[in-house]
């Protein structure tokens, strides 16, 4: 039975981590790459002559207030903890509500099946 609980795990872990770079991954990307010299016009392969992009200096990405990195990771976790409080309290609230409500267990059991699903 041990076997069957660390390969439960295992998988856990495995499909988490692709929730994450999915859900996550491209915001995370964007926060770190602020202010970072970009380059602008990319090479297009156009074989009528377009620069490539070493032979245009590279600029920065122009923010209003420059934000510091830590205020960036802060605002993107706070923003992520709220959101997933919101959606906490709201399937808390549809939950309880079917609770007290009579004859509305089967719905509440297809709520939880595909909530474990998701």
């Amino acid at each position: 039975m041990p076997e069957l609980t660390l390969f439960s795990v295992f998988l856990v872990g495995l499909f988490g981590g692709v929730h994450c770079a999915g859900m996550c991954g491209g915001i995370v990307a964007v926060l770190g790459a602020a202010g970072r010299p970009a380059p602008i016009g990319a090479d297009s392969g156009d074989p009528a002559g377009a620069p490539s992009a070493s032979a245009i200096p590279a600029q920065t990405i122009p923010i209003r207030a420059a934000p510091t990195p830590m205020s960036r990771q802060l605002g993107y976790n706070l923003g992520r903890i709220a959101s997933y409080t919101l959606a906490g309290a709201i399937a808390g609230t549809l939950g309880s509500t079917t609770a007290r409500r009579g004859g509305l267990l089967p719905l509440q059991q297809i709520a939880f099946a595909a909530t474990n699903l998701l």
